[in-house]
């Protein structure tokens, strides 16, 4: 059963490292970064998924990222 995962920190570290287990389980994952760079990086390996620039420490950024 595929699950719909949200990652935040997707874009380094053991953040990326959740997106690319969930991704090979065949899971649907939203994740973000601060880094639009890394954002942009994430998007051409995980086409199928949904990334975005956020700061999650920006309440207005982060409610309108998760209201998405």
């Amino acid at each position: 059963m595929s699950k719909h995962i949200v990652i935040t920190g997707a874009g380094r570290g053991l953040g990326h490292a959740l997106v690319a287990g969930f991704s090979e389980l065949g899971h649907r994952v939203s994740g973000c970064s601060q880094s639009a760079a890394n954002v942009a990086e994430l998007a051409k390996q995980y086409p199928q998924h949904d990334f975005q620039a956020v700061n999650v420490r920006d309440d207005a950024q982060a409610g309108t990222w998760a209201g998405s």
